[in-house]
């Protein structure tokens, strides 16, 4: 986990990202109750370009360090981006 103070990774990462879409409060309960994956706007590829953009010299130095990415978007009680980074070994 990166926080103030630690240098951005320098090698080859894994990027891991959950993001989490609020539930409409009209919905009802049912349909709040059903809901689990995100499948309308925004796009999954134009969230994860703009975290990308994002951690650019703060958790590594430049988005080309990663190299293996797994993404998905869910709804939720309350809007967030959980990322894990993970360096991965050069040469393994």
């Amino acid at each position: 986990m990166v926080s103030a103070g630690l240098d951005p990774f320098t090698g080859p990462v894994e990027l891991r990202m959950r993001a989490y879409h609020r539930i409409p409060q009209s919905w009802s309960r049912p349909k709040k109750e059903a809901a689990l994956w995100k499948d309308t706007h925004p796009d999954l590829d134009n969230v994860l370009k703009a975290v990308l953009d994002s951690t650019n010299g703060v958790i590594f130095h430049d988005d080309r360090q990663v190299v293996k990415i797994k993404a998905e978007q869910r709804w939720g009680d309350c809007g967030r981006i959980e990322l894990t980074v993970t360096e991965l070994e050069e040469g393994a």
